[in-house]
């Protein structure tokens, strides 16, 4: 009897000995039933059962051959009471008469008494491929160059998280967490609730949003994590509740209408997505955490909502020349709140609604190049990426103007004007 370990062929037992290149090292979960199978020097195909080592073979993924060796009664209908097929090689590694290395089967580490296809093979198994020299119709397993693991499994494994997003197709949201490396994240035992935003609801975002948080991982992660609350949560136990507290900290508010159950200001469209680790929710809209509290030392000039209408606004910059400015831009917001404001022109412009310029004070606190404070520009939290009077802003959407110094060419926050 020969009994094997993985530390033999890893070279882990013995530090004398090249390790044995992994192939495969995982488990396969098998189903009852049969797969269709043709070796590489016939043209009959045959049905192998599922559990068998060739069978747990297939299951891996893994490229492989076997040939026939004899031509038996029945083959011709693909049903066989006796199969003499020999496996010829794995992933391109093949059976090597000069070298005498071949293949060997091994059954929870006992050599396999039966051609390939042949070994039954039952739940908790573990099937083993080696490639080594052979010495007395043995394998030499100090001398194994490649090795093939296969647990064996008849318990399908519910996805997790990420694999379910992807199964789902959140292909943006799922671009957004690797972007900010919270994949393995969600990836852990959990249970998480993550309230995902469609693709939909990723492109609704003002133009530029997406691209500047892809390169802004800092505040895009603080956005992914208030989607993410630290407990499972159907969407019967959401119904219920006033708010839930998320993984970037702050309270999500939910909202129970005659039109569905939101989440801050998206509805869950679709629901309880389970997986191994939680549930997903599927939400028509991109959550925007709430803006941290004043500090003791910040002064809010305003804070309110603004209507906007269709067309421009004209500003002069001078006594000669007025420019006019689409009201759904930032420009046209701030103007709609009545705060007294300075901006230059960038551009010599006239006459024109594309019109870029540089805000330079609000209230009389202008840009101060001794301090090194002046204006910033942000769109539901995220830095402008266009200049002042460039951007664009959509019914729903947050402008912050704020006034302070500047780290890493964005806005160390201390003062908010809103």
């Amino acid at each position: 009897m020969l009994l094997l370990s993985a530390a033999t062929c890893t070279g882990s037992a013995q530090g004398d000995v090249n390790p044995a290149m992994v192939l495969y090292n995982d488990t396969v979960v098998l189903t009852e039933g049969n797969f269709t199978f043709m070796p590489s020097n016939a043209s009959v195909s045959y049905e192998i059962s599922n559990f068998t080592d060739m069978g747990a073979l297939s299951a891996t993924g893994l490229d492989f051959k076997v040939t026939d060796l004899g031509k038996m009664a029945g083959e011709m209908n693909g049903n066989m009471t006796e199969k003499t097929f020999v496996l010829e090689s794995i992933e391109g590694y093949q059976n090597n008469n000069e070298t005498q290395e071949k293949w060997f089967i091994l059954i929870n580490g006992v050599m396999a008494t039966e051609n390939i296809g042949m070994n039954p093979v039952n739940a908790n198994d573990t099937v083993s491929f080696v490639y080594a020299p052979e010495e007395a119709g043995r394998p030499v397993l100090e001398g194994a160059k490649y090795l093939v693991e296969i647990g064996i499994s008849t318990e399908t494994q519910m996805p997790d998280i990420i694999e379910t997003a992807t199964a789902e197709g959140f292909k943006t949201f799922r671009t957004a967490l690797n972007a900010t490396n919270l994949t393995d994240t969600l990836k852990g035992e959990g249970p998480f609730t993550v309230f995902a935003p469609t693709d939909k609801a990723f492109a609704a975002l003002p133009n530029g949003t997406l691209k500047t948080l892809l390169n802004d991982t800092e505040a895009l992660k603080k956005i992914l994590l208030y989607h993410v609350a630290g407990e499972k949560l159907t969407a019967e136990d959401v119904a219920n509740m006033t708010s839930i507290t998320t993984l970037q900290g702050s309270e999500l508010p939910v909202n129970v209408t005659e039109e569905g159950v939101f989440v801050g200001d998206a509805k869950i469209i679709v629901q309880d997505l389970n997986a191994s680790n939680g549930v997903i929710h599927a939400i028509d809209a991109v959550l925007i955490p709430p803006e941290p509290a004043p500090e003791q030392n910040l002064t809010v000039l305003y804070n309110d909502t603004v209507s906007l209408n269709e067309g421009n606004v004209k500003f002069r910059q001078n006594v000669t020349r007025n420019y006019k400015v689409d009201n759904l831009t930032d420009f046209g917001a701030l103007y709609a709140t009545g705060l007294d404001f300075n901006a230059s022109l960038m551009q010599n412009m006239t006459n024109m609604t594309n019109v870029s310029f540089v805000l330079r004070s609000i209230e009389g606190i202008g840009n101060n190049n001794t301090t090194g404070e002046k204006w910033f520009v942000y769109i539901n939290g995220v830095p402008a990426e266009e200049n002042f009077g460039m951007n664009k802003v959509n019914d729903g959407d947050k402008l912050s103007f704020w006034y302070t110094i500047e780290e890493g060419g964005k806005a160390a926050i201390k003062i908010v004007f809103l």
